[in-house]
């Protein structure tokens, strides 16, 4: 592009010299050379301002991109975390349903021994009692039995006294 604007510059200054017939007086290529060499000092000066904004715009971009690159991957780090939080925290609210699972089994476990033994201890009472007032009828009739022969042999007695063949 530098080279095209240099050959530009000269091309002007040799057809304004062309044009005004100028080419065999010394004072006109003079200020021929001098045109020219303007112009191609404004094209360099053009070149690197060129080439400078150029380098700045590169820079610039390299720059966007470094910092859209660090923003993305901060976003790529930030949705992991989350990712990574919210799947500790089903993790942690299974734990905690297993446990209070486990925990209510275990209560409706003891719950039913609880019963169990209950009911046991129940049937061994009532069983007690029901020895209990066996043994205690059985005392009564024998009692009634024994009174019932101590008064027939009392009656016996009695009546053998009674009895005038005595």
């Amino acid at each position: 592009m530098f080279e095209i604007l240099r050959l530009r510059s000269l091309f002007i200054a040799l057809m304004v010299a062309a044009g005004f017939g100028l080419a065999s007086c010394g004072d006109a290529e003079e200020a021929a050379n001098d045109t020219g060499d303007a112009m191609e000092d404004a094209g360099d000066s053009i070149g690197d301002a060129m080439d400078d904004a150029g380098d700045a715009m590169s820079d610039m971009a390299d720059d966007t991109k470094d910092a859209m690159d660090d923003a993305g991957e901060a976003m790529g780090d930030a949705m992991d975390d989350a990712g990574d939080a919210m799947s500790d925290m089903a993790d942690d609210a299974t734990d905690a349903m297993n446990d209070a699972g486990d925990a209510i089994g275990d209560a409706m476990d003891d719950a039913g021994d609880a019963m169990g033994d209950a009911v046991d201890n129940a049937e061994d009472a009532m069983n007690d009692a029901g020895d209990a007032m066996g043994d205690a009828a059985d005392d009564a009739a024998d009692a009634m039995d024994d009174a019932a022969d101590e008064a027939g042999d009392a009656m016996e007695d009695a009546a053998e006294e009674m009895d005038p063949d005595n």
